[in-house]
């Protein structure tokens, strides 16, 4: 212990009488580390954490596999719940949640739009949450407690399809005898053979006619239901919405609060630290206002109902294991088969999955790909100082000679030596934990939407146990090449004379070798930040097939009270446009059920007939529904035809206008307008006449390959509650929000504005995902490069120190300072240039991984791996410039005097 006291003592002394160098060693390592501590506090947070739910490992997501469509992740049919429940005993509980809904809060202060789950009375039980006020649902909130004629319309509800019904081909496309057209089109087993020829998954929201098997007036309640005014529902709400809404008032519990002009009644509010964590494809946000109980049986629902949309949820039973209930899925599955013609049509199965690993793993590969960049960082630093520390070293090799020559053991220098690298690497690992703090705050102000679990990232146990780990390997990779270097100096060459140690050959390749690995590894790192850049730079240029400048969004919510009737709406949508389209700066106003940029609202098979023997073309296309000046409004380029007009709301007008994609397809080479197009609506096929032809608009986003699309009229038979609406301004877009809100509540005061943004921002928010990446590349990608260049300037520093003599000698005979300086940075350029050699075959191969992970990334682009390679050469000459200039202006008198 008394030694190893000495040796901290005497490893402080000597750094602190190396400021420049001990200032250096520590800001590197402060930098890998710290980086490195910021990328795992998110990767510990987001992969490593466990869910913030009882017995979080024992828990399990169900969904359909629909092998026929090439979709492993649908959602389940209510009744697949009871099925599991029934015959899966290594579960012991199964829950359901529905997809989420916007309704209107009203009452007690202005009107409020709200995000809404439907979940299974048990879903809160499963989870093991408790509410913080009150209580969660009891099966008497759900349907388990209410009669089968109250709180909803059993008629609405298709009849189940059993495997003893006939299945021939006619029940696929059913045929009218007299006229031909398709006439069966319930999301059935005909409708999934349909879309099989079509090569298209049935991810679509329900028709309003399918929803509710005549009119689309039902669309906004979940799973269909009209509630009486018999028994009055139960809701939990959302901590924020409780402080939000309510003002933390703790007798809020029993109140009545209004959602689409119909009561219900509050039960209970969760923690604040309670989120409803699932899957981004499950498509339920994170973010969810209130809870409301399913209120309808799900045995009354038809498996192939198309509002049979659950996401399901379980928990193994104690003592039972993941592989038990796949398999006991697997009997399950089969059992359907036999039993069920939809599961026959689609070859559907059942997958269980562990719900942790199914909610991160859209994010697992990327957050693994940015900490494999901070470990390069890391690695790089770690060089950068064993370089470091091997100049001292040649700078201390008498001071080392002479204490092995009285008698200092070979282990003891290694010792003094590795004491002094642990000395920096703990300095630089607790400054490395202040920048990480820094970091993190920057992370969480940069990341896009999608990163699941990131409301806090906290620099906990884990954390600090990985940053002590990391601070131990740092002081070990960058301490014990030059600790054993050094312990074995040539005694006869430094103590013979007052002079310089002879340079040591294997000391000088060491350095070198270590010079080559930084430069490799930075080129690594910075090509893959350009490529990512250059991906950004491409999805930003992509075409969207509109203008999202000077446009501002908002979005309309028209409860079902007063709203329940369909003209009622139309109406009300129409005069709203209408107000706000008599603003100053407005040039155009249009609606829309979902934006462009917006994802899949309602995907539906469609055909097209060709010839009059009845032959016909069939496809997939999203449906959209707008008024007449939502193309104007969103920017679209009309090729050919007309846009849609307020006569064509009118019911008996079937008027449609379609993309250049569907006209393409369908009519190749020929004019679409005036033909007919046989489409879904209002419970059966009808024909629609073709009006106009519109570029291709991007529905989901850059990366994702559009589908064709059908635009219909917003007209009485298609009115939904919920719509957005486009306003085009000749001025900055976002001074129109207050006027509309203004526009809006003097039209009804109950009716709440929601989502008010610009276009161009969801445009930006298309890309989120990408530029979060590669901006955070790019900055390791910058640490790297500034800590190349640090290695480099220190290597050719200590070449030029060591060849003082050979200079002085080349300069007494005429050698001129301009020969002097190429001769010093010629060294720097020559080890540069073989590290970008291995650095670019390294590149190649890691760049073919990183173009999986993130679309639209080039494998290779040789203009990045040019400007990559001219920016490492341009740091090596200005880190070789200024040690050459110093070696340039040696006095070779004094030179030759000294040696």
């Amino acid at each position: 212990m008394t030694r190893l006291v000495q040796d901290v003592r005497f490893g402080m002394r000597f750094l602190l009488k190396h400021p420049g160098f001990f200032a250096v060693a520590v800001l590197t390592l402060a930098i890998g580390i710290g980086a490195n501590t910021a990328v795992f506090s998110v990767i510990n947070s987001v992969l490593v954490r466990p869910l913030p739910y009882a017995e979080p490992d024992r828990l399990v997501l169900l969904r359909h596999n629909i092998g026929s469509l090439g979709w492993p992740d649908a959602p389940l049919p209510p009744a697949d719940v009871i099925d599991f429940r029934e015959r899966m005993p290594a579960l012991s509980e199964v829950a359901a949640t529905d997809r989420t809904f916007e309704f209107n809060l009203t009452g007690g202060g202005p009107p409020e739009v709200v995000r809404v789950a439907t979940v299974s009375s048990n879903f809160f039980d499963l989870l093991g949450v408790q509410a913080e006020l009150g209580r969660t649902f009891l099966p008497a909130d759900g349907f388990e407690g209410r009669s089968r004629n109250s709180g909803y319309k059993e008629q609405m509800l298709p009849k189940e399809k059993k495997i003893e019904e006939p299945t021939s081909a006619a029940a696929e496309l059913k045929k009218h005898p007299a006229d031909g057209k398709l006439v069966d089109t319930k999301m059935c087993a005909a409708e999934l053979e349909l879309r099989k020829k079509v090569g298209a998954k049935p991810d679509r929201e329900p028709t309003p006619a399918e929803d509710s098997g005549s009119t689309p007036e039902n669309h906004v309640a979940p799973d269909g239901a009209i509630f009486d005014d018999g028994m009055m529902p139960s809701v939990v709400l959302s901590h924020g919405l409780w402080i939000r809404r309510f003002g933390s008032d703790p007798d809020v519990i029993g109140q009545k609060v209004v959602l689409n002009g119909a009561p219900s009644r509050v039960i209970g509010v969760m923690a604040e630290e309670f989120h409803l964590l699932m899957p981004a494809n499950a498509g339920i946000p994170t973010a969810i206002d209130m809870w409301t109980a399913d209120l309808i049986p799900y045995s009354i629902i038809p498996r192939s109902s198309p509002n049979a949309n659950r996401r399901v949820l379980a928990r193994l039973a104690p003592g039972a294991t993941l592989a038990e209930a796949r398999a006991q899925a697997a009997t399950v599955s089969q059992w359907q088969r036999e039993n069920f013609e939809y599961y026959q049509a689609g070859d559907i199965s059942v997958d269980v999955k562990p719900m942790h690993a199914d909610i991160v793993a859209h994010v697992r590969p990327v957050l693994l790909a940015l900490f494999g960049a901070v470990l390069l960082v890391l690695l790089i630093a770690c060089a950068n100082t064993a370089n470091l520390l091997l100049v001292q070293a040649a700078a201390r090799e008498r001071e080392i000679s002479i204490r092995a020559a009285v008698g200092g053991g070979r282990r003891r220098i290694v010792r003094q030596f590795l004491t002094e690298a642990a000395l920096l690497a703990v300095i630089g690992g607790l400054a490395g934990l202040l920048l990480a703090r820094w970091a993190i705050d920057l992370l969480l102000a940069m990341r896009p939407a999608g990163l699941p679990r990131l409301e806090t990232v906290p620099i906990d146990g884990p954390v600090l146990l990985f940053t002590a780990g990391a601070t131990v390997v740092a002081a070990l990779i960058f301490g014990i090449i030059p600790a054993i270097n050094a312990s074995r100096p040539d005694l006869n060459s430094c103590l013979k004379d007052r002079g310089a140690c002879a340079s040591n050959p294997g000391q000088r390749r060491l350095r070198h070798t270590i010079v080559v690995a930084e430069v490799a590894l930075a080129m690594v790192l910075l090509v893959g930040a350009g490529l990512m850049y250059r991906s950004v730079q491409s999805l930003e240029a992509v075409d969207l097939g509109f203008d999202p400048q000077g446009v501002l969004t908002y979005r309309v919510s028209l409860p079902q009270v007063p709203y329940d009737d369909v003209d009622e709406r139309a109406s009300a949508l129409a005069g709203i446009e209408k107000e706000v389209e008599a603003l100053p700066g407005v040039q155009a106003v249009g609606s829309t059920q979902v934006l462009p940029l917006g994802g899949q609202f309602w995907t539906s098979p469609y055909q097209v007939p060709l010839d009059a023997a009845g032959a016909s073309r069939a496809g997939e296309a999203d449906y959209r529904f707008v008024t007449p000046g939502f193309f104007e409004a969103i920017g679209a380029r009309l090729l050919s035809g007309r846009l849609l007009t307020p006569e064509d709301e009118k019911k008996a007008r079937q008027v449609v206008v379609v993309d250049r994609a569907l006209a393409a397809r369908s009519w190749p080479g020929e004019d679409p307008i005036g033909r007919v197009v046989e489409a879904l609506m209002g419970g059966q096929i009808q024909e629609w006449k073709v009006v106009g032809v519109v570029d291709d608009i991007v529905s989901e986003g850059p990366t994702v390959d559009g589908r064709e699309t059908l635009y219909f009229p917003y007209s009485t038979q298609n009115a939904f509650f919920s719509m957005t609406m486009v306003v085009r301004s000749s001025g900055e877009p976002k001074k129109l929000a207050y006027p509309i809100r203004e526009v809006v509540a003097g039209f009804d005061s109950d009716l709440p504005v929601s989502g008010v943004r610009t276009m161009e921002s969801y445009v930006r928010d298309s890309t989120a995902a990408q530029r979060f990446v590669s901006i955070l590349l790019g900055i390791f990608a910058a640490m790297a490069l500034l800590l190349a260049g640090i290695g480099l300037y220190g290597v050719v520093a200590a070449i030029a120190r060591q060849r003082t003599r050979e200079i002085g000698v080349m300069m007494a005979f005429g050698a001129g300072r301009p020969h002097i300086l190429a001769r010093v940075v010629r060294r720097g350029v020559a080890l540069a240039v073989l590290g970008l050699a291995v650095g670019t075959l390294v590149s190649l191969a890691l760049t073919r991984a990183l173009s999986g992970l993130f679309p639209g990334i080039p494998s290779t682009d040789p203009a990045t791996y040019l400007v990559v390679g001219g920016v490492l050469l341009l740091v090596t000459i200005l880190a070789s410039l200024l040690p050459a200039q110093r070696a340039a202006r040696t006095d070779p008198i004094q030179a030759l005097r000294y040696e």
